[in-house]
């Protein structure tokens, strides 16, 4: 390389070394947000738990439909019954 040349980011780059403790942090989070990111093995749990979300919420469809028509087949039998003669 030429003696006048150097790269833009190779100031920033020391700089940050020179922080210490803090930049050895922030790399080491970096670090693991991106394993995280790469690792696969939760994919499941959280598939299962979107289905499980799912079936919760249509089976609480079932029980109210189940209880609305409980209530109307009663009021039906209140507004239409006739004693026996």
């Amino acid at each position: 390389m030429k003696s006048g040349y150097h790269l833009p980011g190779a100031e920033r780059e020391t700089q940050s070394r020179a922080k210490g403790p803090l930049h050895l942090l922030r790399s080491r989070i970096r670090d693991r947000i991106r394993a995280f990111r790469k690792d696969e093995s939760g994919a499941m749990i959280a598939l299962a738990m979107i289905s499980f979300i799912g079936m919760l919420a249509g089976a609480g469809m079932a029980v109210d439909f189940a209880r609305f028509e409980m209530t109307r087949a009663k009021s039906w039998t209140a507004l239409c019954w006739q004693p026996p003669r």
